[in-house]
């Protein structure tokens, strides 16, 4: 038995390293891809790149995430637009700690949140937003935003984001 611990603890730095080493390959080969595309396809890359940056465990660099969001205004896609914006929120606010300059990004492209048709993408750029000024101790501000990603999310019956915005405003009220 205790052979099997043994065993486990030289196999488990080797199983973590082959997940890295495929997430390399796969940010390889979309950046590849991206370069040798252009108008919407190119957007969809950049769009599928940015989302497995934020969600893998090295989202340390904002930089693919504002090119996504400066190139879908370009071809006005306002759905990867804001959805990006919220990530860049996201990372701003809970990465880096920096919340003030969240609130820049926010304010920057609230314009584009009218042209938005997905409640989704409306329900995690309002969550982003409210958990922001929830870190900038603008209370009141926070619950508004956190009433609206409710709103949204129950638009599509979206639990994550329901759930989410009670539990933002319970961090709030409680």
């Amino acid at each position: 038995m205790k052979y099997y611990f043994s065993l486990l603890f030289f196999i488990i730095p080797f199983l973590s390293n082959a997940k890295q080493t495929t997430e390399e390959i796969s940010f390889a080969q979309l950046k590849t891809a991206i370069s040798n595309s252009e108008g919407g396809k190119k957007l969809v890359l950049m769009d599928s790149l940015s989302n497995e940056i934020v969600y893998s465990d090295t989202f340390d660099n904002d930089s693919v995430i504002r090119a996504t969001v400066s190139f879908a205004k370009q071809l006005d896609s306002a759905n990867i637009a804001v959805w990006h914006t919220a990530n860049l929120i996201y990372f701003l606010n809970n990465v880096k700690g920096s919340p003030k300059e969240a609130e820049a990004i926010y304010l920057e492209n609230k314009k584009w949140v009218a042209a938005v048709k997905d409640p989704e993408v409306l329900s995690k750029y309002y969550f982003e937003a409210g958990n922001m000024y929830y870190y900038l101790n603008e209370f009141e501000k926070s619950l508004q935003l956190f009433d609206s990603t409710n709103h949204y999310a129950q638009i599509n019956n979206n639990y994550k984001f329901m759930g989410l915005s009670k539990l933002g405003q319970g961090g709030i009220v409680h």
